[in-house]
């Protein structure tokens, strides 16, 4: 397809510093105009590749593509209103176009906070209530599982009250819709504590069994994931250790026996000669021996003047060392004690609490708010804790490595390893029940919090 016609001015902005915007649209012609997606999230045109057979072409068209959207959106988080109309004048993206994450470009501008470009996008036709996914900071979040939002949802979301005004009373958003895990502009808000968005929004009681079912299905497959991995270390402690020393092992070494018999019988047979014969050579192991023993006797000063010399240098690197130890003892103790005093802290907010929950009759403190305290206090106890004298250990190893080897050898690092082994062991089952029960909890408190809100559609 040709390019769109270049009558109108270039803008200032271009999405490369090596080359013009411009001259690369106009020396492509792979590039399909508008573009409504970026090039990675919209499927490939493979007629296209097939008739023309030129996947340079297609290479660049796919960069030049990207590199529009990117300048598109990067120009709307820049608030470069004259940039955005120039580009959809002409005719290189849609209002509507989404950026690499799936971002629609109001949903865009409502997250960077720029109401003049708002109201710039709605201008040149850009749709209210799309949905479209918000950024991650965390990369790891596949782009499917990003939520999809409104533009009033994230104006909600990030507490820009004059964006859900404008977008209401200006531009008709509907407040009533519903996101595919259940969010709503209301709820979003509520969750954020923002006040004066929360009093300005009508009541709307959508999307309760959406969201307690968004949370229910994460927190399930947590649960699962835990429970496969306990099962299957389970599975291996309590069965196939077991079955290797006393049935695959034994087995095995009877099978060889049984397919060594013939040797052994012959073995068995030649015991006797070989008795007869070790007793005939007797005297002259005798004499060997006595041999031996005088030399030995002869090495004796030269040994114990080796041991002396080996126990002098040892005792020379014995200060260094009892001192690197005594340091890594009082860092470690510091560390356990400020663990164990952190247990107990969170022992008395948690029990505060629950008592002024109670005395307040719930009106303050909220169930979620007894359910985080318990899991801070449980975290303390079978996370933290343990995780300090972990650290303990493993700063032992790497604190005193050079000691133990020079004091044992490669006893120091076996000690290491044996002592990270048996922690990881003693925490792993805790660890995984601790996540199954923290998953039905953290289901349990939502669907509370989903029957509270019911009664109380702006209860924050």
């Amino acid at each position: 397809m040709s390019s769109p016609s270049a009558d109108l001015p270039v803008p200032t902005y271009s999405a490369t510093d090596d080359n013009d915007l411009l001259k690369r649209i106009e020396a492509s012609s792979c590039v399909k105009f508008p573009i409504f997606h970026f090039p990675v999230s919209s499927s490939i045109n493979l007629r296209r590749l097939i008739l023309n057979a030129d996947w340079e072409n297609h290479y660049e068209a796919c960069h030049i593509e990207a590199d529009i959207v990117d300048a598109f959106f990067l120009a709307i988080e820049k608030g470069h209103d004259d940039v955005i109309a120039d580009f959809i004048a002409r005719g290189w993206v849609s209002p509507d176009t989404t950026s690499r994450y799936g971002e629609t470009p109001l949903v865009a501008a409502v997250r960077a906070g720029k109401l003049p470009m708002v109201s710039r996008l709605v201008a040149l036709g850009a749709s209210v209530n799309n949905y479209g996914r918000v950024p991650s900071e965390d990369k790891t979040i596949a782009l499917e599982d990003r939520p999809e939002r409104t533009p009033l949802m994230v104006a909600a979301d990030c507490g820009h009250l004059a964006l859900v005004k404008v977008l209401i009373e200006d531009y008709g958003a509907e407040h009533d819709l519903i996101a595919p895990d259940g969010a709503i502009a209301l709820r979003l808000a509520a969750a954020n504590r923002h006040r004066e968005i929360v009093q300005y929004l009508p009541h709307f009681r959508g999307g309760s069994w959406k969201r307690w079912k968004h949370v229910h299905h994460k927190q399930m497959e947590r649960l699962r994931r835990a429970a496969k991995r306990l099962a299957k270390f389970l599975l291996i402690i309590f069965w196939d250790c077991p079955k290797l020393f006393l049935y695959d092992a034994p087995k095995e070494l009877c099978l060889a026996v049984w397919r060594r018999r013939h040797r052994i019988k012959k073995f068995v047979k030649e015991i006797p000669g070989k008795i007869k014969r070790g007793i005939i050579a007797i005297p002259g192991r005798i004499k060997s021996a006595g041999k031996a023993v005088w030399e030995g006797i002869k090495k004796i000063p030269y040994c114990v003047k080796r041991v002396l010399q080996a126990i002098w240098e040892a005792l020379k690197k014995m200060p260094a060392a009892v001192m690197t130890v005594l340091r890594w003892v009082g860092s470690g103790l510091k560390n356990i004690g400020e663990a164990i005093a952190d247990v107990f802290a969170k022992l008395f907010s948690f029990l505060h609490t629950m008592i002024m929950a109670i005395v307040t009759f719930f009106r303050r403190i909220t169930l979620r708010d007894i359910w985080d305290g318990f899991c801070y206090l449980v975290r303390a106890i079978l996370i933290d804790a343990p995780k300090a004298i972990g650290a303990f250990i493993v700063s032992f190893g790497k604190m005193t490595y050079d000691v133990l080897r020079a004091v044992f050898g490669s006893l120091g690092s076996c000690i290491w390893q044996i002592g990270v082994g048996i922690l990881w062991l003693i925490k792993y089952i805790p660890l995984r029940i601790w996540t199954m029960i923290e998953a039905l909890g953290t289901s349990f408190v939502k669907a509370f919090e989903e029957l509270m809100v019911f009664f109380n559609p702006k209860r924050m």
